[in-house]
């Protein structure tokens, strides 16, 4: 019989597909009592599995059970990490909020507040596009209200409370809400970001206490996605934080988490977590899965199941084809199936028609598509297919939407990338950069950046990449990671890297990449990607570069953190002293600020430090180098607290940042620590619990590792002197335990410092006692560092230590 080979009219099918549910009797019973436990703590449950062993349709069930246990009370939110933008925490959350999915409509109204003036304090030169009609109904409020979010933040934070007051009264936004909302003026971005999940906690309470009986679960998908790129532990970690950050703003809440590997969680998570591995359908469930669905050839039905080894992925396919065999007249025979996973997916692809299956190769090729790019892909290479079955295109089981965003799975990516060929390959990758680089130029926005360098790394070879790169868009990293976008510069370089390999980046690109990598707090890889690239050239061709040199110096910076000091001061003034190297003036600035600030504190040598420090000074000064200024100001701050002149310390520091005041680069976030610590030798105890608070946060948010443990540190340090002991033990605890995760060598002494002071409680040593400090001496003594031995050596002799100072390195 002769007819098309598919049709979106599925009335006129022979063949109908019964595609039942089977063999995950297990995992659905973990989901249904993780349900109906009752609790207040944290409850995750985290499946996970390769790719086409059926989690998406396992989400679909559990949706499903949802629904059928709860009905009017099950309220669902929805994340999927596959969307880049969801990857970052402003754009995730306002996208979990939408995604809320229930039979009663609830409104989030304290967060949509807190949103907006989130949003117009990251774009403030941009309209809040989001509906004002449906924001105003929202809020219940005048449109004329809801014009105040095109305004200024300052003009929001002015008159939204006064304009709103009667409505305020009626949500029940206390007085502690309301004068946080007002505190957006003075916060940062990422300040603001970290306490939206709050403004969404107080609405969903609300609803809840309306609403007891309410059934809430989260359901996070393609969990992997969030770390794209990234291998290592201690990135995965940093990207993850916001998560574990979210998740603990919703005891009794469920966390429903998809994906390829298990999570990898502190210990103090386990207790929480409930892993449940889906792996294949055993083979009985594998043929009750295609008899079910309609398959009675037994020969057809043996070959099937063996060449799908029991991934419901390939065992759907092989379903599909056959019912688009039969729903075309022909009889299937076992030519029609397959021998393996590729044959599997080219076998289905034939029976589709010419224009379908081509226009699915070339679909293929980006990450993800939205009607724009479908468009656009369509009417250049397949200009037969007609564009109004763009519905009925995403219609098939391989092809997920997000947002706007359409994925095609990715055994189905590579199986249809099989069969294209090269040019063609190029020729798209080609017509998607240059789509995206228009976007970008009009935009700015990261995530077409993103886009754009992932179609140009994949069409150009590497020296005509970097070319483009260098010329067009370094700039534009350089500034991102000015404003604190650690984890996406990481993740964008790292793209590149996996393309082209570590060496053949340029040396201004490793700088910015070994400078994000060591503010993770991974020093050793930071110290082995400068050697691996300075071992390539001679010295007397390092100190005449400008870029080698400044990687020679940050090796020397990067060093500090893992080894003996004396060698590295001995290291940074052989450079100091030759005359190639004041001729770079940024690198001639680092090089004086490394053994002023850094090196010769972290000897104990303050004379030296005070030497150095007033040259850094006076050069910064000279050279309007600010940010080299405000750096030097902390260190001369450190040099007076520890000459016990706190006031001086104190009235230097507030020359360059006030507390209350907005901490615009990381230099001022760091002075923060040290305006902590003067606070604490003022017995300013107030301020000082403010600035570390501020600081933890921040480091928290920017992934500086090393400064969220310093900001534990120091809190810890702040309830010594304020005879707090059980919270300080704990502190010190965090604060050893990141530390030690990193190798940070100064952080490991002075927390084993701190907790020695908490153990002794101002007693003179005992046995014991003096055995550990005697091991803590060993240790500072061979890193050099002298003011710590200082330290341990009047502890070890009875002697009170109130006037340790903590130099943050």
């Amino acid at each position: 019989m002769i007819g098309p080979k598919h049709t979106f009219d599925h009335s006129k099918n022979k063949f109908s597909i019964d595609d039942r549910f089977v063999n995950r009797g297990r995992e659905i019973k973990v989901f249904s009592d993780a349900l109906s436990r009752s609790t207040n703590d944290y409850k995750i449950v985290m499946y996970h599995g390769v790719g086409g062993i059926g989690k998406s349709r396992l989400k679909k069930e559990l949706i499903a059970l949802h629904d059928k246990l709860y009905g009017i009370n099950a309220l669902r939110f929805h994340l999927d990490f596959s969307s880049p933008e969801n990857r970052n925490p402003g754009d995730a959350l306002i996208s979990l909020v939408d995604s809320s999915e229930s039979r009663s409509k609830f409104h989030y109204k304290f967060f949509e507040i807190a949103y907006a003036m989130y949003f117009k304090k990251k774009y403030p030169d941009t309209a809040y596009s989001r509906e004002k009609e449906e924001l105003s109904k929202k809020f219940d409020i005048g449109l004329s209200i809801v014009s105040l979010f095109d305004s200024g933040i300052t003009q929001v934070a002015i008159n939204i409370f006064d304009r709103l007051s009667d409505r305020f009264k009626t949500l029940r936004m206390d007085e502690a809400m309301k004068g946080d909302l007002q505190s957006f003026e003075d916060l940062d971005i990422i300040e603001i970001e970290e306490r939206l999940p709050a403004y969404f906690e107080r609405d969903l309470q609300r609803i809840k206490q309306k609403n007891p009986e309410l059934n809430v679960v989260f359901f996070i998908d393609t969990f992997e996605a969030l770390n794209a790129y990234e291998s290592d532990s201690i990135h995965r970690n940093r990207s993850e934080r916001w998560i574990k950050d979210f998740i603990m703003y919703f005891p009794g809440c469920l966390f429903v988490i998809f994906g390829r590997e298990k999570l990898r969680w502190e210990q103090e998570w386990n207790e929480y977590i409930e892993m449940c591995e889906l792996r294949n359908l055993e083979t009985a469930y594998s043929y009750e899965y295609l008899l079910s669905a309609g398959i009675k050839e037994e020969a057809i039905l043996d070959k099937i199941v063996e060449s799908c080894q029991g991934y419901p992925f390939y065992l759907s396919l092989a379903l599909k084809t056959y019912a688009d065999i039969v729903n075309s007249g022909r009889t299937p025979c076992l030519s029609d199936f397959g021998h393996d996973y590729s044959e599997i997916i080219e076998r289905f692809a034939n029976n589709l028609s010419g224009n379908e299956v081509e226009l699915l190769k070339v679909l293929s090729i980006p990450r993800f598509y939205t009607r724009e790019i479908f468009d656009l892909l369509a009417r250049q290479f397949v200009p037969g297919y007609s564009l109004s079955k763009f519905a009925g295109f995403n219609d098939y089981s391989f092809i997920s939407r997000e947002k706007q965003h359409y994925f095609i799975h990715l055994l189905m990516k590579k199986g249809l990338q099989k069969h294209i060929d090269f040019e063609t390959t190029q020729h798209i990758h080609q017509v998607m950069a240059d789509y995206y680089e228009e976007i970008f130029l009009s935009h700015r926005m990261k995530d077409p950046f993103a886009e754009m360098v992932y179609h140009k790394c994949e069409v150009l070879p590497a020296s005509v990449f970097f070319t483009w790169f260098q010329e067009s868009y370094r700039k534009f990293i350089a500034e991102l990671q000015l404003r604190g976008e650690q984890s996406f510069v990481l993740g964008t370089i790292r793209m590149i890297i996996e393309k082209y390999g570590l060496l053949t980046l340029p040396i201004d690109l490793i700088n910015i990449y070994v400078d994000i990598v060591h503010l993770g707090g991974n020093y050793e890889e930071a110290i082995a990607i400068c050697g691996a690239t300075l071992s390539r050239f001679p010295q007397e061709i390092i100190i005449k570069n400008k870029e080698l040199l400044r990687l020679a110096i940050r090796r020397i910076h990067h060093g500090m953190f893992r080894y003996p000091v004396d060698g590295l001061i001995h290291e940074a003034l052989e450079f100091a002293v030759k005359d190639d190297v004041s001729e770079f003036e940024e690198e001639y600035g680092e090089l004086l600020f490394l053994i002023g600030g850094n090196l010769s504190p972290l000897a104990g040598e303050f004379e030296l430090a005070d030497k150095w420090l007033k040259k850094t000074d006076r050069f910064a000064k000279e050279t309007h180098n600010d940010a080299l200024e405000v750096r030097t100001a902390r260190k001369m701050a450190d040099m007076l607290a520890v000459k016990d002149l706190p006031e001086q310390a104190l009235e230097l520091c507030e020359k360059y940042l006030r507390i209350d005041s907005d901490v615009e680069t990381r230099y001022h976030l760091y002075l923060l620590g040290s305006m902590g610590e003067i606070y604490r030798k003022l017995q300013r105890y107030q301020e000082a619990q403010y600035c570390f608070e501020k600081l933890a946060c921040l480091a928290s948010q920017r992934n500086l590792q090393g400064w969220l443990a310093h900001a534990f540190l120091g809190q810890a340090m702040l309830h010594l002197s304020k005879k707090s002991h059980d919270q300080g033990h704990l502190l010190v605890k965090q604060a050893e335990a990141i530390y030690h995760r990193i190798g940070h060598a100064w952080g490991t002494i002075n927390a084993k410092t701190a907790r020695m002071l908490f153990t002794l409680d101002h007693e003179p040593p005992g046995a014991a006692e003096l055995e550990m400090l005697q091991c803590l001496r060993f240790d500072a003594q061979s890193m050099n560092y002298s003011y710590n031995v200082s330290i341990v050596d009047r502890l070890i002799a009875g002697k009170d230590v109130q006037d340790f100072y903590l130099l943050f390195l």
